[in-house]
């Protein structure tokens, strides 16, 4: 529960009549939103991270097109890029306090879920990915992901939404199996060194005192999840105690390639880490592409890597239940990209089929992205989500969740998307639901080291199907010599194959528009400043830290 809003005005009802009336308390919980900001303001007063405003230094500018400023933090210990002021700074906190970079994704990521609890909270889930510093002279890093991803509950089939498709965005039937608090403590329980009770207690205080004890993030139980559960069934859902109580979060090496010489680590499957690593691939051909910088070819170039990218994108679903799932292993290959690359035409674009898109899969949405750096080298990224906003629009009354719809994030049989193309045929299930499968996924939280081993950035972003082009574009940025925030700010080009259409922000010349259409583009110009997808960087350069989150979401980071 929220302080100073009263119970949260989520209610559900399975008929479309009545979803009018969901979107009125949506609107009525946005204002409620922000006057919980105005309380968090108030509440960090209190601990004096707003007394100080100590973001470490900061440099405020405002690029062309942009409404709200931009920032960019030099620190010299850690910084933490979120998508909001107050997490940002309760994070260097936990730095300042003697915590790791794992001790400040926890704080973080809570409080986060307060302050935009309609993007993310403890009712969904995610992905990170965590460096592990050289622990000796000469040692290599260990880089690891956890994947705390929400799953289908156990009575889940592949046709549970064939009569009713909305059931997969609104009410208790498009709930998946929560996993943020699991996914955090497991983290905790591998890396951190601060008491956990110590890392949530801002997060309390920010929200109304609920308190978030560490045996609920190993297994929220009791009657907390009896109250959950019970929420979830009156509103049309079938998830259990059982589904709650056998979670699992799964944590493995990090899916390691490289760009440049440098090393790239992000997610595997299913999140898009693998097809960035494509995209990253693919332009890698070009000797002269960062030399040369954003010439009209280059722009064409890295448009035409998305394209592949997300044709890519539809071959792949959760490996645990993928009958193909040597496809997957081969996407972010160089193989692979070597197969791919003499398609790539630097005259024209082409059709999507020519692109050879497999299957339709479903568009994702909302979601919330934090990058950290501390003292020592260790850096974590982490995307988490309840995918739409205000997630299921179910909220538990007695503990305050607002409950994920993940399940929106598979795929339908026999019910193609509004541009004609069919999901995976049965034969595959490649993002069909099923007990325990998770939902295939655009996030792609990435480290990357230098060539010889060092620290050089944490990234990712939010926005749904938009999150792993944006990713690609800012590193694209970052080596045409722009600094993390030039790179985070600039106008996005984004084309996912359907609808047959290149979106472009509204800052791009009419010349370069104009030379791109000439190639084939079909460009629809877009407001810049639109909630997109946003991005969040921490970057080191030489023995400089800099970070800088996205003005499309008034993200500010903070550092020390």
């Amino acid at each position: 529960m929220l302080k100073h809003g009263g119970q949260l005005p989520l209610v559900y009802s399975r008929r479309r009549e009545d979803h009018h009336k969901s979107v009125w308390k949506i609107i009525l919980l946005a204002f409620g939103a922000f006057t919980v900001f105005q309380v968090c303001r108030d509440a960090a007063n209190h601990w004096g991270a707003w007394k100080t405003c100590d973001h470490g230094s900061i440099l405020k500018r405002t690029p062309s097109g942009t409404l709200n400023p931009a920032y960019i933090i030099e620190a010299a210990q850690g910084a933490v890029a979120s998508e909001n002021e107050i997490c940002s700074q309760l994070g260097v906190d936990v730095l300042k306090e003697g915590g790791n970079a794992v001790d400040a994704i926890v704080s973080t990521t809570l409080c986060i879920g307060v302050v935009n609890m309609f993007s993310s909270g403890i009712g969904g889930g995610g992905f990170m990915t965590v460096r592990i510093p050289p622990s000796s002279e000469g040692a290599s890093s260990e880089v690891y992901t956890i994947d705390f991803r929400e799953v289908a509950p156990a009575l889940s089939n592949t046709t549970m939404y064939v009569n009713d498709p909305e059931a997969s965005r609104w009410g208790g039937l498009a709930v998946g199996v929560p996993g943020e608090l699991r996914g955090l403590e497991e983290a905790h329980r591998r890396w951190g060194t601060l008491p956990w009770n110590k890392l949530v207690q801002p997060a309390m205080e920010l929200a109304s005192g609920w308190k978030v004890g560490k045996e609920l993030a190993r297994r929220i139980q009791g009657p907390l999840a009896n109250a959950i559960v019970e929420k979830i069934r009156m509103t049309g859902g079938i998830l259990s105690l059982e589904d709650l109580e056998n979670y699992q979060v799964i944590v493995k090496p990090a899916l390691q390639g490289s760009y440049r010489r440098r090393k790239v680590y992000t997610p595997h499957a299913p999140t898009s880490g693998p097809v960035l690593l494509h995209m990253l691939n693919l332009v890698e051909h070009y000797d002269d592409f960062v030399k040369e910088g954003r010439t009209v070819l280059n722009t064409h170039r890295y448009v035409e890597a998305s394209k592949f990218g997300f044709a890519a994108r539809t071959k792949i679903g959760d490996p645990a239940f993928h009958d193909e799932s040597e496809r997957i292993h081969e996407i972010p290959t160089k193989a692979f990209s070597d197969l791919i690359f003499p398609n790539m035409t630097d005259d024209r674009t082409h059709p999507p089929e020519y692109y050879n898109p497999v299957y339709d899969v479903p568009i994702d949405h909302g979601t919330s992205h934090s990058s950290i750096v501390d003292r020592n080298g260790m850096a974590v990224a982490l995307t988490t989500t309840v995918n739409l906003v205000f997630g299921s629009l179910v909220m538990d009354p007695v503990t305050g969740i607002i409950l994920n719809d993940e399940m929106d994030d598979f795929s339908t049989p026999g019910t193609p998307n509004a541009f004609g193309l069919y999901p995976s045929p049965c034969k595959s299930n490649h993002n069909y639901p099923e007990p325990g499968k998770r939902p295939l996924s655009s996030t792609t939280p990435t480290i990357i080291e230098h060539e010889d081993g060092s620290f050089y950035l944490a990234i990712g972003g939010s926005g749904g199907s938009r999150i792993f082009g944006s990713v690609f574009q800012v590193i694209l940025n970052m080596d045409w010599g722009m600094d993390v925030s030039a790179a985070i700010e600039y106008g996005r080009l984004h084309d996912q194959l359907f609808p047959q259409m290149m979106d472009a922000d509204d800052v791009y010349a009419p010349a370069v528009l104009n030379a791109l259409r000439e190639k084939g583009h079909n460009i629809t110009v877009s407001d810049t400043n639109r909630v997109a997808a946003v991005v969040q960087v921490v970057a080191k350069v030489n023995d400089t830290i800099y970070a800088s989150s996205d003005s499309r979401k008034n993200g500010i980071a903070a550092g020390y």
